[in-house]
């Protein structure tokens, strides 16, 4: 692969806690774009796990900044927003501790966004990578059922207005999530001062109630091509399957 050049105004934000396992082809994953990201923060949560040096050794190899948040227990969504506050680019692009970016997933949606002023929220499908621990009667059910979120929303087009998506005679029901994990989404920075941070008072959908406020205030940018990858483990299978009856 050519060496980029080409450096493009993103935060790539990544929260981490006890990643260990996984956050070295994470960030391998964003040293292999096409374009250098502007900034890389991260975040540590208190990890216990060596995630801090593994994320300095990988720093060393890194074209693009990358900040490293003073490690601090601050709960997991407030460690998302600890990234977002430290982001100084025009764009906020979340990458979770397990997960991938596909080579050409900041210039792809960087395109989008700059396509049109109004979009404020990109998003793409994702691959989903389920490891064999969790292969069961349940995971085959949810992915059948997760796999395609956003097809509920008929026929996306590069730019629509959110308030458009937020009128879809299929909205409430599942799954709730339509956009997908914040993998899988790339934000305006400036519209994070409009909304507001992620809601650190919820405990489950998240990332959808940050969605839905962001809809509601901008565009949306679709990529029919799935342009990351997201990793269900047996940890995060626990915790979706809890979801799951919450939601119920």
């Amino acid at each position: 692969m050519a060496i980029p050049s080409k450096e493009v105004p993103v935060s790539v934000c990544i929260p981490v806690y006890n990643g260990a396992l996984h956050i070295r082809d994470a960030i391998q994953s964003i040293l292999n774009q096409t374009v250098i990201p502007q900034e890389i923060i991260v975040s540590d949560s208190g990890s216990s796990d060596g995630s801090e040096n593994i994320v300095r050794e990988e720093a060393r190899k890194a074209q693009a900044t990358l900040i490293i948040l003073p490690t601090k227990t601050r709960g997991m969504v407030a460690n998302w927003n600890s990234t977002i506050r430290a982001a100084s680019g025009k764009y906020v692009k979340f990458l979770f501790q397990d997960d991938l970016l596909h080579s050409t997933c900041l210039e792809e949606m960087v395109k989008v966004a700059e396509s049109d002023k109004r979009i404020g929220l990109v998003f793409s499908p994702r691959d989903l990578f389920v490891e064999p621990s969790v292969e069961d009667d349940w995971i085959t059910r949810w992915l059948q059922q997760h796999q395609n979120l956003s097809a509920s929303f008929g026929n996306l087009k590069i730019s629509q207005p959110g308030s458009l998506l937020l009128r879809s005679p299929d909205l409430l029901e599942q799954p709730l999530n339509k956009i997908g994990e914040p993998t899988a989404v790339l934000v305006r920075r400036d519209l994070f001062d409009k909304v507001g941070l992620f809601n650190e008072n919820m405990r489950q959908l998240v990332d959808m109630e940050m969605w839905v406020r962001l809809m509601a205030t901008s565009h949306v940018g679709y990529i029919p091509a799935a342009l990351s990858s997201v990793r269900v483990h047996a940890r995060q299978a626990t915790s979706r399957h809890t979801t799951e009856e919450i939601d119920r």
